[in-house]
């Protein structure tokens, strides 16, 4: 993770989500929440086939790899995995940010 804590100097917040389906029970990568800052999600696998359901305020959207979600600054948000593997990339444009519901 590259974040202040680890990094003082940094003015980026990285982190790095390796998923698998093949787990049992997946749980939502975050409850409904927004930022100070805009952020970016990366979804990646190798096969195309790892899916995410997004949602962005009051819409939600289902999302199959690869994408690129880029969240504004103050849009509620969250992301709840749905199927897959691969890795999920959580990008916040910030080295220092606040999260609130």
């Amino acid at each position: 993770m590259l974040s202040k804590k680890h990094f003082p100097s940094s003015n980026t917040h990285i982190a790095v989500h390796f998923v698998n389906g093949n787990h049992k029970k997946m749980s939502e990568y975050s409850m409904l929440h927004k930022h100070n800052a805009d952020e970016i999600n990366l979804i990646v696998s190798e096969n195309s086939k790892l899916k995410y359901e997004i949602q962005l305020d009051d819409e939600t959207y289902k999302v199959t790899s690869p994408s690129t979600v880029f969240i504004p600054k103050g849009i509620r948000h969250k992301a709840k995995f749905i199927s897959g593997k691969g890795i999920f990339v959580c990008i916040i444009l910030s080295g220092k940010y606040k999260s609130s519901k």
